[in-house]
């Protein structure tokens, strides 16, 4: 059988089996991008400001991040453990460890609603691993 031997009908409803497969496929393989673009202004914080430890998946493999044996963020263990109370506390109030910070206080240099956008941006993190 050749192409144009195939009826415009046949075609179209071929056509649209292969660009509706195309389209899942495509959604399937960016979906992790596209929780994290869901908040660009989060996503810009987390590199900005915590990255250097947590890494830029939450995974805390950077060399900083393995030395305080910071969580992983992705981990559904990690996610389970921490309310979003406490991470936002952890956010603008940072830690303190045998008497020793081991996580800056980011309360004056963000915003309270943009601690709660952070917040998100954690939880996105084990949907996008």
């Amino acid at each position: 059988m050749k192409l144009h031997d195939i009826t415009p009908s046949v075609w179209g409803l071929t056509m649209t089996k292969y660009l509706l497969c195309i389209g899942l496929f495509t959604t399937a393989l960016l979906m992790p991008r596209v929780v994290h673009a869901a908040d660009s202004t989060a996503a810009e914080l987390w590199f900005d400001k915590c990255a250097r430890c947590h890494g830029d998946t939450g995974a805390g493999d950077t060399p900083l991040g393995r030395m305080l044996k910071v969580a992983n963020y992705g981990s559904k263990k990690a996610q389970e453990a921490l309310t979003d109370e406490h991470l936002f506390k952890l956010i603008l109030e940072g830690r303190t460890t045998n008497q020793k910070k081991v996580m800056p206080a980011f309360k004056e240099e963000i915003t309270e609603g943009e601690a709660k956008s952070l917040v998100r941006y954690i939880r996105s993190l084990e949907k996008s691993l």
